[in-house]
């Protein structure tokens, strides 16, 4: 095994990641995807490779990706937020309505640049945010990337709500 995100693990169901420096994280493929749930989870791409030739987002092309499957807790609108982290990080956030690999499109909702505090500035080119309706138990392939291609890494939270209507 080889460490990966400060946590010892192993590569894709099994195999070392042996003169690989740093071991990527297990979410590093679509097929490897982590479970996501309401709350803060923690995220790493260092280390990740990029998943594939298609953009995330429409003209934002992809870079080190992590991936994970999220199913909607109500029926609502769900948010997905990796605002507060990293600001030197430039995040691209693309949500699919199914867990297929690859997940193919239509994307049901996708973002390179939000601003976090309203406030313009570095962080409305760095950080990301959608907003989308679900219905309790739909499920969700969540990709979570750089907008570079190349050596842009970092780790921070990914913050998940559902919120049922009023």
């Amino acid at each position: 095994t080889c460490a990966a995100g400060g946590s010892a693990n192993t590569y894709f169901g099994g195999s070392t990641c042996a003169g690989v420096t740093p071991c990527p994280p297990n979410n590093d493929k679509c097929a490897n995807a982590f479970s996501l749930i309401d709350g803060t989870t923690g995220f790493t791409n260092v280390g990740a490779r990029d998943d594939g030739p298609s953009d995330i987002c429409g003209t934002s092309p992809t870079g080190k990706d992590v991936w994970y499957n999220y199913t909607a807790s109500c029926t609502g609108d769900v948010t997905i937020s990796l605002c507060g982290f990293v600001p030197d990080y430039d995040s691209v956030l693309s949500v699919y309505p199914s867990l297929a690999c690859p997940p193919g499109s239509p994307r049901e909702a996708c973002n390179d640049d939000f601003d976090c505090d309203g406030a313009g500035g570095v962080d409305a080119g760095s950080w990301s945010e959608v907003t989308f309706a679900a219905t309790s138990g739909e499920q969700f392939k969540v990709r979570v990337g750089n907008w570079k291609p190349g050596a842009e890494e970092g780790a921070g939270e990914i913050v998940v709500t559902c919120t049922p209507p009023v």
